[in-house]
């Protein structure tokens, strides 16, 4: 019988490795009965994860035997600064700064309630410039589609990292 085994990783970086152990959670095998995130409060049920009060949820006890408590993938990724997608928006126009964050939030809102999973993790300003993170490689590729589609004088690059990592890079500027 071996006890103590140990599987070690492939020498990647910090934020690769906690990546890769977020995907082994999201995807790994079922835990048995309900989790409860700590931070945003989705519970994970049937093998997906659903917001609170939702259709799946409504008779479901999230209290007593089976229940856990942890911290969903989206939170993790939150608190270990890890994101899927990076948006950077250049040179945007004064006029239209407030109509683009709104287009924006409001875009995260609309993912988010058809996949709890799927979030903005953070908007930045910097200057005349916007920053957003999002969790999921493809919500950054659609956010930067939405706002090359709305606003017609902007020039649209999407880049994608290497395999392992999945993280896209959308750069927008407006000319």
């Amino acid at each position: 019988m071996i006890k103590n085994l140990k599987f070690k990783t492939p020498n990647v970086s910090r934020g690769l490795k906690n990546k890769l152990e977020l995907q082994g959670n999201e995807y790994g095998q079922a835990v048995k009965g309900v989790i409860v995130c700590e931070v945003c409060h989705d519970v994970f049920f049937k093998k997906g994860w659903h917001k609170p009060g939702s259709t799946p949820l409504q008779q479901m006890p999230l209290s007593g035997k089976g229940v856990h408590f942890a911290l969903c993938p989206a939170c993790k990724m939150k608190k270990g600064n890890l994101f899927g997608g990076k948006i950077s928006i250049k040179n945007i126009p004064i006029g239209i700064r407030e109509e683009l964050f709104n287009l924006i939030s409001g875009f995260g809102k609309r993912a988010e309630s058809r996949n709890p999973q799927d979030r903005i993790m953070d908007i930045k300003t910097q200057g005349g410039n916007f920053i957003v993170t999002t969790n999921n490689d493809q919500l950054a590729v659609k956010i930067g589609r939405k706002i090359n589609d709305t606003f017609h004088k902007t020039d649209k690059k999407v880049v994608f990292s290497a395999e392992p990592q999945e993280v896209s890079y959308v750069e927008i500027t407006f000319s």
